[in-house]
């Protein structure tokens, strides 16, 4: 399946839009995800802008996942040569690329290896740049939205950083899944943060007894009822309950965005504040 787009903020947008409208019950799993496997997905542009804190992230988890994937001697490495290749000072077809860091695997986490594979770069600038993503796996709607910051911020803050002949709007993007994932709780952060689909949640909650439009929103349903049923109940010691440290995060910064608990600092976190200074 290809998904194609002007720019990566408009490709993850629509990717995400394209599972929550997915009707299928045949790619649902058990493990309360959507599953889509084999995907392309392709951007005419690298132009890309996002919120970190839509999500109900903050900058840490950007220091945790380029710390977890990247190697900062390869990153020197790839970029020194993809600026070779867009300048032309190699032979015509040239391409380089990079692998990801292996994470560290444990018993919940990386049982079967790390999301993200490597990047390739090829193309001078006549011949269509592009950057090219690879992942085992990502969480549409959620991580990777961050995994895409990863390709976008290496070309933004390395690759063409002091150059004024070509900027992000001239290198092309592509992103090749094996397995695409929408989670049922993690993508609650990016309902919350759109008015028709929360407003589609609010139907699906009150009518829950029936029968919603997808398996996927009988899901997304079910979960965000937990929550606001363990509020009702407990209040804010619904934290001291959930055992389980993912949906205890979501948990967290729902009671936040509900205004039941403090926010954190910063109110915003912008794509172009990030950087890979965390891998010195």
């Amino acid at each position: 399946m290809e998904i194609k787009a002007k720019t990566i903020t408009e490709l993850m947008e629509k990717t995400t839009r394209y599972m929550l409208g997915n009707s299928s019950s045949k790619p649902f799993r058990k493990t309360n995800s959507l599953h889509i496997l084999d995907v392309s997905l392709y951007a005419q542009s690298c132009v890309y802008d996002l919120d970190v804190r839509s999500l109900w992230l903050y900058k840490q988890r950007w220091t945790r996942l380029i710390r977890q994937y990247i190697d900062r001697t390869e990153l020197t490495r790839f970029t020194e040569q993809a600026r070779s290749i867009l300048e032309g000072e190699v032979h015509e077809g040239a391409s380089t690329s990079m692998l990801f860091k292996d994470p560290v695997k444990k018993p919940k986490e990386h049982k079967w290896g790390g999301c993200l594979i490597g990047l390739t770069f090829h193309g001078d600038i006549n011949n269509h740049p592009t950057i090219t993503m690879y992942s085992r796996t990502c969480f549409m709607g959620y991580i990777a939205f961050l995994d895409a910051a990863i390709p976008y911020l290496i070309l933004l803050k390395e690759i063409l950083a002091g150059t004024d002949n070509i900027s992000v709007k001239d290198i092309r993007f592509r992103w090749h899944i094996t397995s695409m994932q929408l989670h049922a709780f993690k993508i609650l952060p990016y309902i919350h943060q759109h008015k028709d689909l929360m407003k589609e949640l609010r139907y699906w909650h009150r009518h829950r007894k029936g029968s919603a439009k997808s398996v996927l929103w009988k899901s997304i349903c079910r979960w965000h009822s937990k929550i606001k049923n363990e509020y009702d109940v407990y209040g804010v010691d619904m934290l001291k309950r959930c055992k389980y440290g993912p949906l205890r995060r979501i948990e967290k910064r729902w009671l936040e965005h509900c205004g039941h608990l403090p926010k954190k600092k910063p109110d915003h976190v912008y794509l172009t504040e990030l950087d890979f200074e965390a891998l010195k």
